[in-house]
C-alpha cells in the first residue's frame, strides 16, 4: 500500500538512488528527478505530489527557489530541503525544515512523515491518484 507520492528532486545519481530506495521501502511512491526543471514539469502536468523532497544546491536552480515555485504550481504539495552544503536560514521557505547530509533514514522517513501530517490534506489528494 503506497501511504504518499513523493518527488525527489537530487542531482547526484547515487544519492538519488539511495533516497528513493528508502522512501519506496518506508512505503512510498518516489518520483525521482535530478534537476529543478523536471520536478516543475511533474508538478504542472502530473499526478499530485504529496511531499517534494529537494536537495538546495541543484545545478539548473536553488532547491528554496524551486519550493517556491512548487507552491504556486501544487498548493497542496508540503516540502523538504536536503543539503550536504552550507545555507543562509534566511533563504529557507517558512516551515520547510531542512535536512543536513549525511542524515539517516529515520531522520528522512520522520521529515516526510511529518511534512504530509503538516498538510492535513493526504486522504483528499491520495483520492485524486
Amino acid at each position: 500500500m503506497v501511504i504518499g507520492r513523493i518527488l525527489l528532486v537530487e542531482d547526484d545519481l547515487e544519492m538519488r538512488y539511495s533516497l528513493t530506495r528508502i522512501l519506496a521501502r518506508a512505503g512510498y511512491e518516489v518520483l525521482p528527478v535530478g534537476e529543478a526543471g523536471a520536478a516543475l514539469e511533474i508538478l504542472g502536468n502530473s499526478l499530485p505530489v504529496d511531499v517534494l523532497v529537494s536537495d538546495i544546491g541543484l545545478p539548473d536552480m536553488r532547491g528554496t527557489q524551486l519550493v517556491r515555485q512548487a507552491l504556486t504550481l501544487s498548493p497542496l504539495t508540503v516540502s523538504v530541503l536536503i543539503t550536504g552544503d552550507p545555507f543562509d536560514p534566511a533563504d529557507i521557505p517558512d516551515r520547510v525544515p531542512v535536512l543536513r547530509k549525511p542524515f539517516p533514514s529515520q531522520d528522512l522517513i520522520a521529515a516526510v512523515r511529518d511534512a504530509l501530517a503538516r498538510s492535513k490534506q493526504l486522504p483528499r489528494k491520495l483520492d485524486r491518484q
